[in-house]
């Protein structure tokens, strides 16, 4: 069997940021390559793959993230994110399965819009932060995508929503009815997006109007700014 590789920018230990986990120490495994164009996105280097693009495989991921968690990942959440981890299925599931055996426990990051790369994932996964990608931000309609997903991982999942001056009501509106279609208990944190560029954040008197919005249908919504960037770590 060929040894598979992957596009990997980045591997670190910090502090989750944004969503549920936020204050929870994590081992970052950031890939390269993402399948959209977000205009509010906070990570531009890894949209797509530089001419210089290394790529490690399952062992080398491992051994790094063993170093970053001080000698062993036993009980240590691996965050995979990106860019967007599931482009690259079959060497997710054999990275899954190594972070498994080692006892890791595995947050995945994703955009949550390529559900069939990762159906044969989730009984790998302990926690899923999907991110809704609203029309305003992507400049697609993705709710059918969307709704797919949510359905293959709704018991470990929450979903995560980015917020601009841009964001529409009727976008949030919709999001929350894919939400509760498939369970009103799954967690939904809205994100105000970090300013930058042309990219304005959500105003602050559409932040109680699009809370209260999404409360009508789901039993948990928080709003929770990105936290790394307040407290000025990776």
């Amino acid at each position: 069997m060929p040894i598979l590789r992957a596009p990997v920018n980045e591997i670190f230990m910090s502090l989750q940021g944004e969503g549920l986990y936020a204050g929870q120490q994590q081992v970052f495994v950031r890939f390269a390559g993402c399948n959209l164009r977000c205009n509010y996105c906070d990570t531009p280097g890894s949209l797509a793959l530089a001419e210089n693009q290394v790529f490690l495989s399952v062992e080398q991921i491992i051994e790094l993230a063993r170093k970053k968690a001080k000698g062993s990942l036993k009980g240590v959440t691996v965050s995979l994110t990106g860019g967007e981890p599931t482009l690259y299925p079959e060497f997710l599931a054999q990275l899954l399965k190594e972070l498994k055996r080692n006892k890791a426990v595995v947050y995945l990051e994703t955009n949550a819009t390529l559900p069939e790369f990762f159906k044969p994932l989730v009984k790998y996964i302990g926690v899923i932060a999907a991110d809704i990608k609203l029309p305003s931000a992507c400049g697609a309609t993705l709710w059918k995508e969307h709704k797919q997903f949510l359905s293959l991982g709704k018991l470990k999942a929450f979903v995560k929503i980015v917020l601009t001056d841009n964001t529409k009501p009727a976008e949030i509106s919709k999001a929350v009815e894919i939400i509760a279609s498939v369970s009103k208990d799954m967690p939904l944190v809205l994100v105000p997006a970090s300013a930058h560029g042309k990219i304005k954040s959500v105003k602050s008197e559409d932040i109680y109007a699009f809370v209260a919005l999404a409360r009508k249908k789901l039993k948990y919504v928080n709003f929770l700014p990105q936290m790394h960037k307040l407290w000025g770590i990776q």
